[in-house]
């Protein structure tokens, strides 16, 4: 069920998507970005858009750290977990590449052997998500 509403999010290239895509560019995620899609999308009111960015600035990086910490230490489960959970905010967020990016993490580490460390997928969801980020300082 869940892939099928995640597949509804996407476009037809869902498939080209699935991999981890480290080493290719994504599109960097900025406030403006967000700021548009939930003043659209959720008609956010503007001066919650500031607050919002700040609280989410904070969430993603939360999620980062967690999901890193259970790379770091062999936890697959955990690391599946808060992949979904990232995957789940990004789209909320209107932010799909990088939705993609964290369901090939969640998946790769749901049938990870150890020979996957994700260093790399999660290190990239990092540089594209940390304009985001900043606005949690």
């Amino acid at each position: 069920m869940e892939d099928q509403a995640f597949k509804s999010c996407l476009d037809d290239n869902i498939e080209n998507s699935v991999k981890p895509i480290a080493g290719n560019k994504l599109t960097p995620a900025t406030p403006e970005m967000v700021r548009h899609h939930v003043s659209t999308v959720y008609q956010l009111a503007p001066e919650k858009i500031d607050d919002f960015l700040h609280n989410l600035g904070k969430s993603l990086g939360a999620y980062l750290n967690e999901a890193e910490a259970a790379a770091i230490h062999g936890n697959y489960t955990a690391l599946a977990v808060t992949a979904h959970g990232l995957k789940g905010a990004l789209l909320n967020l209107g932010l799909v590449e990088c939705a993609a990016e964290a369901r090939a993490i969640e998946l790769g580490a749901k049938d990870n052997d150890g020979s996957q460390t994700f260093k790399s997928s999660l290190a990239v969801l990092r540089e594209v998500l940390s304009p985001l980020m900043a606005t949690a300082v």
